[in-house]
């Protein structure tokens, strides 16, 4: 978890708050801890479920299904040029990148990203 806290304004470990993917409690939680709206959040997972709720709440979506598309579109819709270490030729995560979830077991490393309003 400690990389994650290096790349990310505020890490959330489902195991620890007691709520997890799909419940909408977590996703309200990290908007609330933002300090973000629905609307100024994206969250990306590879499992389908997972994004129905926070499309509800009004928050834009991405389905991971490999790197290069979802670096595309979360590109697109932040606005921001995206990157990852590690992967040559991605310089590195954006300054106003949100909150990560998952556990410390490596279960649910789920990225948000919160665009700066």
């Amino acid at each position: 978890m400690d990389l994650l806290r290096r790349h990310f304004h505020l890490v959330l470990e489902s195991c620890r708050i007691g709520m997890g993917k799909p419940d909408p409690g977590i996703f309200s939680r990290a908007l609330e801890e933002l300090r973000a709206e629905p609307r100024e959040a994206i969250l990306l997972d590879e499992i389908p479920e997972n994004l129905e709720a926070a499309r509800e709440m009004g928050m834009a979506t991405i389905l991971v299904r490999d790197t290069d598309t979802a670096i595309t579109e979360l590109e697109k819709l932040s606005g921001l040029q995206v990157g990852i270490p590690g992967i040559p030729g991605i310089p590195g995560i954006p300054e106003g990148a949100g909150a990560a979830l998952g556990c410390p077991d490596g279960n649910s490393q789920d990225s948000w990203h919160s665009q700066d309003s």
